[in-house]
């Protein structure tokens, strides 16, 4: 027998990133002991979840609920901020996925986007009722 294991199959739950798992209930990477997922550990979780970014996310959404319980008994003055707590389990893979990033039109004549994402069949006809567009939206 040998110490390998398979391949994850597309859209299995992983229990967690093999090499560089949480330290509970710090919630510190036991590998490196960066505040978990760490860099590689969010490497390894992607790896893992290739193909179900949803399921990726409702891990990742336990994880954080785990995490505010056991950091907030360790030291209930130490949890952090929820927003500190939501980026640090469900902020990155948005950040590291290209489709969910948000596009601006750059060259000459382009308009700006005002941090909407400009959509396709919308990128076409930005010229035309592009104004109207803009007005009805804000």
């Amino acid at each position: 027998m040998t110490d390998e294991l398979p391949p994850p199959i597309p859209h299995q739950v992983v229990a967690e990133p093999a090499e560089h798992p949480p330290m509970r209930p710090l919630w510190l990477c036991r590998h490196c002991g960066h505040p978990w997922p760490c860099t590689r550990g969010k490497l390894a979780l992607l790896a893992d979840y290739e193909g179900a970014p949803v399921n990726l996310f409702v891990y990742l959404a336990g994880c954080l609920h785990e995490a505010i319980d056991d950091l907030h008994r360790l030291d209930p003055c130490q949890t952090g901020s929820a927003a500190d707590m939501f980026d640090r389990f469900l902020g990155w893979p948005n950040r590291l996925n290209r489709r969910y990033r948000v596009t601006r039109m750059s060259g000459p004549g382009d308009r700006p986007t005002g941090g909407r994402p400009v959509l396709p069949d919308r990128a076409e006809h930005a010229d035309e009722g592009g104004r109207q567009e803009q007005d009805r939206l804000g």
